[in-house]
Formats: C-alpha cells, sequence, structure tokens
C-alpha cells in the first residue's frame, strides 16, 4: 500500500471514529431527554431502581440494522395478480408468508439440481465411478413427509397430483395415512366447524377431525375391505410359513 493510500485510510478510519463519537452522544442526549421527560418521582429507594431498570430497557439506543437487511413490503396488487406474482411477494410479507416463500425456494432448488463435474469427483460420489451420462441424468431424490390429518383434510389431492406426475420419489408417512386415503376412495369425509362439540358428535355417530367429520359407517367400510385381506396375509404366513416380522 502506498504512502497516499495508507493516509487516505487513516483520514476515513479517523471521520468513522468522529461520525461514530458524534451519533453516540446524539444518542445519549436523546436519552437523556426522554428519561426526564419520563422521570416519576418516588421516595422509595427500590421503586426508584425498578423504574430506572424498566426505562433503561424501554429507551435503550438502537443498533443500525444492516444495510442488506430486507424491507417488509406486501403484494401490491396494481403491480400484478398472477399467481407467481403473489407467492415472489411472500418472501418479505413477513411472518408465516416469509416462511412458504422459502420453502418454495427450497422446492425449487430441489427441481432444478444437477450435479456438476466437481461434485462428481467429490468424496460424496467419487467411488461411484459415475459415468458422464449418469451426471447427465442425475436428479435430486425427494422425499415428502405427511401426517394422516394432511390425507383426511383436501391436502390429499395436492399429494395425489404429486405422485401421478413422478415429481416425488418418496413418500414418509403413517398407516393413519393409509387408512385415510383409502377410505377416501369409498366415502367422502365432511367439512364442519371447529367449534362442533366431540361429546355431541360422537353420540350422533360422528368423528371430528378438526373441522372436518367422518361417519363410523366410513370406519365400518374401511375395516370390511381390510379385515378379510388382512386374514387371508396371515392364513398365507402359515401356510407357507413366511417370516413377516419386523427386522
Amino acid at each position: 500500500m502506498s504512502e497516499t493510500e495508507t493516509v487516505k485510510q487513516e483520514k476515513e478510519e479517523n471521520q468513522q471514529k468522529v461520525e461514530k463519537q458524534v451519533k453516540q452522544e446524539k444518542q445519549e442526549k436523546d436519552q437523556e431527554r426522554l428519561q426526564d421527560r419520563l422521570k416519576i418521582e418516588t421516595n422509595n429507594e427500590q421503586e426508584a431502581k425498578i423504574i430506572s431498570k424498566a426505562q433503561s430497557a424501554v429507551l435503550a439506543s438502537s443498533e443500525n440494522v444492516p444495510k442488506d437487511t430486507p424491507i417488509v413490503k406486501g403484494c401490491d396488487f396494481n403491480n400484478g395478480r398472477s399467481i407467481d406474482f403473489i407467492l415472489n411477494s411472500l418472501k418479505c410479507s413477513g411472518f408465516q408468508a416469509t416462511s412458504v416463500a422459502e420453502a418454495i425456494e427450497r422446492v425449487k432448488e430441489m427441481i432444478s439440481w444437477r450435479m456438476t463435474e466437481e461434485e462428481a469427483k467429490s468424496n460424496e460420489f467419487a467411488q461411484q465411478r459415475l459415468t458422464s451420462e449418469d451426471i447427465e441424468n442425475a436428479r435430486t431424490t425427494i422425499f415428502l413427509g405427511l401426517t394422516s390429518n394432511m390425507i383426511s383434510s383436501g391436502t390429499r389431492e395436492c399429494v395425489r397430483y404429486l405422485c401421478e406426475h413422478n415429481m416425488i420419489d418418496c413418500i414418509v408417512t403413517t398407516t393413519g395415512a393409509i387408512e385415510e386415503d383409502i377410505m377416501k376412495c369409498f366415502t367422502p369425509h365432511y367439512l364442519d366447524s371447529f367449534d362442533y362439540e366431540p361429546k355431541e358428535a360422537r353420540l350422533k355417530g360422528l368423528n371430528r377431525i378438526g373441522n372436518l367429520l367422518v361417519p363410523n359407517e366410513h370406519y365400518c367400510r374401511f375395516d370390511n375391505w381390510f379385515a378379510p385381506i388382512l386374514r387371508n396375509m396371515i392364513k398365507e404366513q402359515k401356510n407357507k410359513k413366511y417370516n413377516m416380522d419386523s427386522k
């Protein structure tokens, strides 16, 4: 670094220090003025300490927010109303909307990922001795985890679409989800209210899943269909001495 550059850097550092000190002094004066405005007179020393701590917490000087911090901004429908436009606007909307936008980005990454030559040579894949064709055809293996109540609800149709169009490779779920899926092949579930009293529903032979209703007969129909299959499986296991124990 040349002498001129060194002098310039020192000037910039000194300028930053001065600006920081001026800003700190201003913040301290502002805080003092606010404390004077909110000052509460008390003869009790303990109360005075509590009040002082509370004021210090409420009137603490704010740190500068990093320059690259996103600004909260919702969807401006004047600029567009397409589904892509709305979904893209979720990222800076805050709360769960931001989480939805982040999930969308992760899904896009999974779909668009392609293996590079460098990745193929990494320790993770080197032992597989991948050919050029293997590398070109490599895609992510997408797992979808879901609970049974998602199949009870209309999310089932979303899952069906993903399976139908080979957009997922593996589903991780519970036997309850399989049961609910088969049940809805026979009979539908019904939409009601979260406020439906469970005891009242049970007396009417109805089962409440959130704001969904499932009549007892639907479970009975599933049982009538599945029980013979299960009995035949047990019979076949015994006759042919299959070992179906979980390993």
